[in-house]
Parts: structure tokens; C-alpha cells; sequence
């Protein structure tokens, strides 16, 4: 019977090709993990830098805005409403230094968010309770993020930030 033997030539060649195939998708797998997590910090840290300037911004707190203007004992929606005018302008020059990002003001006592920019792309949400198990709420409850998983997957970074509870 005739049984094909490998030639060294042949051998060396097929282990080659294995090790240099092996090593690149390892190096390409942990370059790949290292760029994930970079990426993620960037932009946890540009969140940061946004919340930052929404707390310049604010030069009053929710309660303070509104007892300026009378509206301390008004309907939940009617403060929504105020707290909006007098800071949705802000939170859209927020807005616009980066696209893509949606930034705004949420007060826990209302539970709503009070403003979210830009307005033009995320103004319906204004008015709106946040889901039970958003990540913000962890955030409020805490004072800090939850981990570099915080914005990991939802394709749009968000930061609603409450100044009434830093």
C-alpha cells in the first residue's frame, strides 16, 4: 500500500502556518481588548468633562430656580416645564460640542429628566421617569459610575445629571 509521507519541507511549512496564524489572531484578540477599553475610558471621560460643565452652568439648584420664580408648590409637570426653559439652553451648548451625545439635568425628587440636549434630537424624553434599572439611578444612589460596562453597548453616551444630589 502506498501511504503519503510528509516531506520535513511540507511538515515545517504546516507548523509554520499554524504558529503564525495562531499568533495573530492572539495578538489581534488582546489588541483588540486593549483598543475596547481605551476607547471606553475616552469616552467615560468625556462624559465626566460634560457633567462638569453642566455643573457650571448651574449656578442654583432645581429648588433654588424655582422659588425664584414662585413655583415651589406648582404641579410636578409645571416645575418640569420651568426647570426646562430656564436650563435647556445651556444643556444644548453643552450638547453641541460633541454630536453623537446626549446630555441633560434629571431631578430624583420630580423623577424626571428636566432637560436632555440636544433638544432638538432628545427633547421628547423631557418629562419622562428614568427605567428602574437605568444605570443612572445607580450613579444618583452612589456618586459614582458604575465601571468602564457604564456606557459598554448602547451606541449613544448618555449623562443626566442631578444637581440636587451630587
Amino acid at each position: 500500500m502506498f501511504r503519503p509521507r510528509l516531506t520535513l519541507r511540507l511538515s515545517l511549512t504546516l507548523v509554520m502556518a499554524v504558529v503564525i496564524i495562531s499568533s495573530i489572531l492572539s495578538a489581534g484578540y488582546f489588541m483588540m481588548r486593549d483598543a475596547q477599553g481605551a476607547l471606553l475610558e475616552e469616552k467615560q471621560t468625556k462624559l465626566f468633562a460634560f457633567t462638569r460643565m453642566l455643573d457650571a452652568n448651574l449656578t442654583r439648584n432645581f429648588d433654588q430656580i424655582l422659588e425664584s420664580k414662585g413655583l415651589q408648590d406648582a404641579p410636578r409637570e409645571e416645575k418640569i416645564r420651568a426647570l426646562n426653559r430656564e436650563l435647556g439652553a445651556g444643556t444644548d451648548q453643552v450638547a453641541d460640542l460633541a454630536p453623537g451625545v446626549g446630555v441633560g439635568y434629571y431631578s430624583r425628587e420630580l423623577d424626571a429628566i428636566i432637560t436632555y440636549g440636544p433638544s432638538s434630537q432628545l427633547g421628547q424624553t423631557v418629562g419622562q421617569s428614568i427605567a428602574p434599572n437605568h444605570l443612572g439611578r445607580q450613579v444618583m444612589a452612589s456618586g459614582t459610575p458604575p465601571g468602564a460596562d457604564w456606557t459598554a453597548g448602547t451606541g449613544q453616551y448618555n449623562e443626566l445629571h442631578d444637581p440636587d444630589h451630587p
